[in-house]
């Protein structure tokens, strides 16, 4: 990963010293933590990555807090996100510390430079493997363009009235591909369901609402700040949060329903992979009778999958993007 290869490619050539440092929003890269020898402390919403962190021997904290003598951001999926991660990485940095900045080009990181410019003096700005790493100082009180960033990147209601977060899922509304699967939950469903990739619940709220059979619905999500937001915009008490892994999600008891979007990026990269690991947990999750609703985009290779996991794949619907699946008949090959 690109953060790892800049900051050891950095300290390899002394521009950045080994200090104890807190990472915010690292990569699932065990070498961000091995490249230090001063201990590494990473705050990481997104469970699969922490776990890697976690397990090459970073501690991990809840939120970002604490006196560092150098904090490390790396850039998230929105600016805005970025933008607030800045700001509190300056309250955890003692004074007179080091805040280092980590991006791709291709992901903003120019943008955040000439943001910063505004602001701050920066100190030194390190080209490194296809990216850049900005280095500046804490000083003082937290400037007010970092407080209006901050403020920017609290959660708030969007334009469905729902609770979103800067630099989740489908922040601004309702994803086009959760929207075609919901039309297709219907009145009649019963027993637990589970949602992989539950996102900040509206999918969820829809199926509770549609199916008063529906016992208990599991909202599973490996994103921390979407799954706090999905707690506050399903308030059904049937509705159960789980942080997880999807793909690796044990809940102790098989699934009458499986409905799920899945995730096909790892960060910014496109990774088919990730939603066929998706179908593989449906078909573990469910009952022999279970049946799954999948919605997915037209050009993913989920087919092949889908028939190896299942013995009946039907198309319920297609649109010139999106494509969706009622499945059953879980572990049966379908020998299409």
């Amino acid at each position: 990963m690109a953060d790892a290869d800049r900051l050891l490619r950095a300290l390899d050539d002394g521009a950045l010293p080994d200090l104890p440092t807190l990472m915010i929003r690292p990569g699932g890269d065990a070498r961000l933590v091995s490249a230090l020898t001063a201990p590494s402390t990473v705050w990481q919403p997104i469970l699969p990555h922490l776990e890697i962190l976690r397990a090459a021997g970073a501690q991990a904290v809840d939120r970002v807090a604490g006196s560092f003598p150098q904090v490390l951001v790396c850039l998230a999926r929105s600016r805005t996100a970025t933008e607030a991660d800045i700001a509190a990485a300056w309250d955890a940095t003692d004074d007179g510390g080091r805040i280092i900045i980590s991006g791709q080009k291709t992901d903003g990181i120019d943008a955040i430079l000439k943001a910063l410019r505004a602001i701050v003096p920066v100190d030194e700005v390190i080209a490194k493997a296809h990216g850049k790493l900005a280095v500046f100082t804490r000083n003082g009180p937290l400037p007010d363009p970092f407080r209006a960033w901050a403020d920017r990147g609290v959660p708030s209601r969007n334009a469905d009235g729902f609770l979103t977060a800067p630099g989740i899922f489908s922040a601004d509304g309702v994803d086009p591909g959760s929207a075609l699967l919901a039309q297709h939950v219907t009145a009649d469903m019963k027993g637990e369901m589970a949602d992989l990739g539950a996102g900040w619940g509206w999918l969820s709220l829809q199926a509770l609402s549609t199916a008063p059979g529906i016992s208990a619905l599991h909202m599973v999500e490996a994103d921390r700040i979407a799954l706090d937001l999905a707690r506050q915009n399903v308030s059904d008490n049937r509705a159960q949060a789980h942080w997880a892994d999807a793909t690796r999600w044990d809940p102790g008891a098989r699934m009458d329903w499986v409905s799920s979007n899945p995730p096909f990026h790892t960060g910014r990269s496109a990774d088919p992979s990730l939603g066929q690991a998706f179908l593989r947990s449906a078909a573990r999750l469910l009952k022999p009778s279970g049946r799954a609703l999948v919605g997915a985009n037209r050009q993913l290779p989920y087919e092949s999958t889908l028939a190896e996991c299942f013995g009946r794949v039907e198309v319920l619907e297609q649109t010139g993007q999106y494509k969706l699946f009622r499945l059953s008949a879980p572990g049966r090959t379908s020998g299409r």
